[in-house]
């Protein structure tokens, strides 16, 4: 019987960690990014979001990731957001991260705490489209009701755990030290499975 590898978590998220390892051996000059969300309305993009947990890294203008997405945005005409939320999702933060974006406050401002439904709120404001508190309330209730927000698979995404500092010592490894740590990892997983 052969064991089923799945998905692996990384550092950041949930991705394809033999991939992500992977282009990494492409090398320094072969930098990329990931696209966390693209709102779009009628088969049209209208803004980039850069999701972060409020444990992950803070919205730094020089970082070569945000300096890309902004002329990203820019280029194709798009608003660009850095969105921060609560892990429990009480609270959510958005700053403009290009010019264009500056046309899409919040009814707080921008880098004020709003809550989950007037997040839903400003999201489909940036849509084009006006809904109430009362409405995004209810659209969100519906959805959890009708279990939108459930794993398929019995997956189902969570924010960082208590293991921050052992994910944190793995993130210094080399990518040829993750690969083999992987190997070994698949190794063991195989021996134990049988």
């Amino acid at each position: 019987m052969v064991a089923m590898i799945h998905v692996r978590r990384e550092r950041t998220g949930f991705r394809d960690l033999a991939w992500s390892l992977h282009t990494r051996l492409y090398g320094w000059d072969a930098p990329h990014l990931d696209i966390d969300r693209v709102l779009y309305t009628r088969e049209s993009p209208v803004a980039i979001v850069e999701d972060r947990n409020e444990h992950g890294m803070l919205y730094d203008k020089g970082k070569s990731n945000i300096k890309v997405l902004s002329r990203l945005g820019q280029r194709f005409a798009l608003p660009t957001f850095f969105h921060r939320y609560a892990s429990d999702f009480r609270w959510h933060t958005i700053a403009p991260m290009n010019q264009i974006a500056k046309m899409f406050p919040p009814d707080r401002g921008f880098n004020e705490k709003l809550t989950d439904t007037e997040n839903c709120v400003w999201e489909y404001r940036v849509r084009g489209q006006t809904i109430t508190e009362v409405e995004a309330s209810r659209i969100m209730a519906h959805q959890r009701d009708n279990s939108a927000d459930k794993p398929i698979h019995d997956m189902l995404l969570l924010p960082r755990d208590s293991c921050f500092a052992r994910k944190q010592a793995l993130a210094r490894l080399t990518a040829a030290e993750r690969i083999a740590l992987y190997a070994d990892l698949k190794e063991v997983m195989a021996e134990t499975a049988t």
